[in-house]
């Protein structure tokens, strides 16, 4: 599985993160407001984990 970090999650970031997962990647997420991941917190089966920074081998 293709594993993928995303800095920052705002109204485009957060959209493209959705498909990513829906297509069956590993995504992380850095954010500074929790808020802006919860959308993709609710969606996420395995899908997202919120983390500072993105870990090493993630594609950004």
């Amino acid at each position: 599985m293709k594993k993928i970090g995303f800095i920052g999650i705002g109204v485009m970031g957060c959209a493209m993160a959705a498909n990513l997962m829906k297509k069956g990647y590993e995504v992380s997420v850095y954010t500074r407001t929790k808020q802006k991941a919860e959308v993709l917190l609710e969606k996420a089966r395995n899908g997202v984990i919120l983390l500072r920074p993105v870990p090493k081998g993630r594609t950004l």
